[in-house]
């Protein structure tokens, strides 16, 4: 199916300490010497889960006598917006159009249940660790912010009244604080046993959740900042050069950053901007935006991304790659204990037949796939 694409959601952090010209330099570590193996195909996934039958609204984008209509404002019945799984990858929540968020507990295979938000085009969605609660956000509805009880499907707590579309909802790794973040650079933290605010921060351009949920990482117009989820003190600080490259990935217990320049992944150390790594055959000729998701391995070792509408995963050792077949989606997401590689399969307009799903990989056959000579 075409996609009418929105901005992206997947906040990216401007470093402090590599310009965008930078080359690489002779003092970069062996990694950088390992030759760049060929792109292999990934296998085909392990599971594959399907919303349920449903009566489906009509499509916004319609082909009629050969030529494509799309109608303003009017989403598409297959389309995910957002992923998110909880602590143990266990259960799995898709935001989709049309107000529709699903829910699956993915070792089991199995559909739990349908939240109907009301909340137009789902943007975000959050699961919280212990996955009993989801939280939701769209377009619609004043840009609400609801969080339902998986077993029941009922609303919890409802938030109104927000200002600007909500972008991103992340829990911290006790889930009692609910980060939400909008387009208007507010990022608020929420007490969810109160639902009150603990934490507002305004003009920030990229808030993000640490790896270990135990920290939320902001860049405003002076400095990115650490935060500590616990206090929601500010623990670190450090000034913003202009005309920097992008982050898409971070990795701190490995000191490993993902970041995305001038057509090329790079994979650089944290601490001192060394780069290790980097290749530009991600990416086409004609590419013209930027990954739409990028996360690391709990180890480290391996990069996943959606960048050109294809999962890619990238070892970055071996300097091996694999990637999907055009996905038509750039949604994606790993479980946070680093099982699961979750991705959104939509369909072209013209295809006659439907693969459309989320598409699942254990990440340990994954891993062994793509590296395997």
């Amino acid at each position: 199916m075409i996609r009418i694409f929105t901005p992206i959601r997947i906040p990216l952090i401007v470093l402090s300490f590599l310009m965008c010209g930078a080359a690489l330099s002779p003092q970069e570590t062996a990694t950088q010497s390992i030759p760049a193996q060929p792109i292999k195909a990934f296998p085909t996934p392990d599971i594959i889960l399907h919303d349920e039958k449903h009566k489906e609204p009509k499509s916004g984008v319609q082909l009629q006598g050969g030529q494509l209509t799309i109608m303003s404002g009017v989403g598409t019945p297959t389309v995910i917006n957002a992923f998110s799984f909880s602590a143990d990858g266990n259960t799995l929540a898709a935001a989709k159009d049309f107000g529709r968020v699903v829910i699956w507990n993915v070792a089991k295979k199995k559909f739990l249940r349908a939240l109907e938000t009301s909340q137009g085009i789902v943007d975000a969605v959050a699961v919280s660790p212990d996955g009993k609660t989801v939280t939701t956000s769209g377009k619609g509805d004043d840009f609400s912010v609801k969080t339902w009880d998986v077993a029941t499907g009922k609303i919890l707590k409802e938030l109104r009244n927000n200002q600007a579309p909500i972008l991103t909802l992340e829990y911290d790794d006790t889930g009692q604080s609910l980060v939400v973040s909008d387009n208007a650079g507010v990022v608020r933290a929420f007490n969810v046993s109160g639902w009150e605010p603990s934490f507002t921060l305004n003009g920030v351009h990229a808030p993000m959740m640490a790896q270990d949920r135990k920290s939320l990482v902001t860049v405003d117009e002076k400095e990115i900042a650490t935060w500590s989820c616990a206090s929601w003190s500010k623990v670190q600080a450090k000034p913003i050069p202009k005309g920097f490259p992008l982050l898409v990935a971070a990795h701190t217990g490995e000191d490993r950053l993902g970041v995305y320049q001038f057509k090329r992944m790079r994979i650089m150390r944290g601490s001192t901007g060394e780069v290790l790594l980097e290749r530009a055959d991600f990416f086409p000729k004609n590419f013209t935006w930027r990954p739409t998701f990028a996360g690391f391995s709990s180890d480290g070792t391996l990069l996943y991304a959606s960048m050109d509408d294809r999962l890619w995963l990238w070892n970055i050792e071996k300097n091996q790659a694999c990637s999907t077949p055009t996905m038509y989606s750039g949604t994606a997401s790993v479980s946070p204990d680093g099982h699961w590689l979750a991705g959104a399969k939509d369909d072209s307009i013209v295809s006659k037949e439907r693969t459309d799903g989320v598409w699942i990989w254990d990440t340990r056959h994954l891993a062994t796939s793509c590296t395997a000579n």
